[in-house]
């Protein structure tokens, strides 16, 4: 990692941080509620002090210090409230294939000592950072694993095209009509393309980017019916029942369990929805 891309400065130090671009976001805080949430990334629980909870598809509550998800896999999670680390890494962005086996792994708890140990000391040495400066998605996987992950598919070259444009603009409007007649495809091959490239129906991906967006808003203090319309979202019904699928929380809570935390990287979010 570049000196540049972590400048260390001195300032009290403090617990709770996300790190976000558009293809990895390492959060450490509180969970909220128990309720079952859907992520479009395959995501990693660590604990950082107690060990921590976890039940899969509704299945029994498991106790663990670590636990991977599989994208759009329904799950439950409890730390009470201590502080748990959570890494997101978008599927789109690795080979599935060249993934260490702990990423492979069926949902549910692992049992990884040297990985759990290689996270608390990442978050120590965060607690003690200055702003990270913008780093890359490699920065970010050398920091956090030690390799590099970054590996993207090959996807279609008009599939892979769409695929950046909604990482660019998760909140944009364009429909899936819109989206086939910009390829030059009808809708049926559309859809049954974009599901074969990036193994998700086309309509789920958007709604996981979309939500996912959230996050780089969560020191915005907008009125949360605005910040519903800005993010795309016909109105506030539609927005809360969203960051309840996604976050498994209400609006209200998600924002307010992100007070005084620490963000860096690509914190300037996303276009408004238009």
């Amino acid at each position: 990692m570049t000196n540049d891309a972590l400048a260390i400065k001195k300032r009290p130090t403090r617990q709770r941080h996300i790190w976000i671009n558009s293809d990895r976001v390492f959060y450490s805080g509180l969970m909220g509620q128990r309720t079952t949430r859907v992520m479009g990334s395959i995501i990693i629980f660590v604990s950082l002090s107690d060990p921590i909870l976890i039940s899969i598809n509704d299945g029994e509550w498991v106790n663990t210090d670590l636990a991977v998800v599989q994208a759009y896999t329904p799950h439950r999670i409890d730390c009470g409230n201590r502080l748990v680390a959570v890494f997101h890494i978008e599927p789109e962005t690795v080979d599935a294939a060249q993934l260490p086996d702990y990423l492979k792994a069926a949902s549910g708890k692992l049992v990884d000592e040297a990985l759990v140990q290689r996270v608390r000391d990442a978050h120590l040495k965060i607690n003690s950072l200055g702003d990270i400066a913008d780093p890359q998605t490699e920065d970010f996987d050398m920091f956090f694993f030690g390799q590099l992950l970054t590996l993207p598919r090959a996807f279609e070259p008009r599939i892979a095209s769409l695929v950046e444009a909604i990482k660019r603009n998760p909140c944009g409007q364009a429909t899936a009509i819109d989206s086939a007649r910009e390829a030059g495809l009808s809708v049926s091959r559309f859809l049954h393309l974009f599901r074969e490239n990036v193994g998700v129906p086309f309509r789920s991906f958007r709604s996981w980017k979309r939500g996912r967006s959230l996050l780089y808003r969560l020191m915005d203090s907008t009125n949360l019916v605005y910040l519903a319309l800005n993010t795309g979202y016909p109105d506030s019904t539609h927005f809360s029942h969203s960051v309840r699928q996604v976050f498994g929380m209400t609006p209200t809570l998600l924002f307010k369990n992100c007070q005084k935390i620490s963000m860096y990287g690509q914190t300037i979010h996303p276009p408004d929805a238009t």
